[in-house]
Parts: C-alpha cells; structure tokens; sequence
C-alpha cells in the first residue's frame, strides 16, 4: 500500500471535533485542554480536510487559517506570564513555519512542525505554574493529574 493510499484510509473515518463548545457554537480555547485536543484536530485535518459542520455558518467553518489562528491563541493562554515572552516567541514561529508549510502543499512538514509545537509545550521544565499547579490548588478535593507534568 502507498503512503498517499495508507494516508487516505486513515482520513477515511471522521475524527470527533475536539473543543469545547456547546451545540451551535463555533469552538473557543479556553484552557490547556483546548489547545491539546485542537493540536491533535488540526494534526487529524490539516490543511483542507477540516469537517463540515451545518450548526455552523459558512463563515464559522473551520479552516486552515482559523486553525492556525486558534493555535495562536493557545500559545498565550498555555503561557500567560511575562517571563515566557521568548518561549511565545519561539511558538509562534514554528506555527508560522508550519502554517506556510500546509500552504505551500507540503503536509509532512507542516505536520512535523505542528508535533515539535506540541512537543515544546510539552516540556514541563518550562510549563507556566499557573495552568498547570493552579488547577490543582483551586480544587484540593479532586485528584488531577497530567501525563506531561510531574508533581514531586
């Protein structure tokens, strides 16, 4: 089987729309989750396969420039603080890197951008304590875990 053929029969299935929106709302990123799970749908519909969605008007459908805007926005709501303006900087630039990539047709790269995206935020040497350590302080009741940041 070819790559482009094993590509196809992966595409064959509809991933679900991976955000947090109510039924007939266009998605919104709202906290870290968001932009994991909109990484992983960009990653699953990059650059022209993105869903047809009919709750949504023609102008709210999602495409690669609102992907990579969305992204965008993640990048500020993963790092907030001041002292993480370089680490926005370096983000921003890779989604850039990647979103000219799927433009220009090659879908490799631009996927292998968007996963070293994903993998820099993943770092959890530098992951901004607010979004992460205050989830846990806000709500001492619950257990929280996540599998990207070790609490020692």
């Amino acid at each position: 089987m070819s790559n482009a053929a094993a590509f196809a029969k992966l595409r064959a299935f509809e991933l679900p729309i991976m955000c947090s929106r109510k039924e007939g709302e266009m998605f919104v990123m709202e906290n870290i989750d968001d932009l994991w799970n909109h990484i992983a749908y960009v990653l699953g519909y990059a650059p022209d396969r993105f869903p047809y969605r009919d709750f949504l008007a023609p102008a709210e459908q999602m495409t690669l420039d609102r992907a990579f805007e969305q992204l965008h926005a993640g990048v500020v709501i993963a790092y907030p603080e001041e002292q993480f303006e370089d680490k926005r900087r370096e983000l921003h630039s890779i989604l850039d890197r990647s979103f000219m990539a799927y433009r220009n047709g090659q879908e490799i790269e631009g996927g292998t951008l968007l996963n070293e995206f994903e993998g820099r935020i993943s770092s959890a040497d530098e992951f901004p304590l607010s979004t992460t350590f205050g989830q846990l302080a806000s709500d001492a009741n619950k257990t929280w875990s996540n599998p990207r940041v070790a609490i020692v």
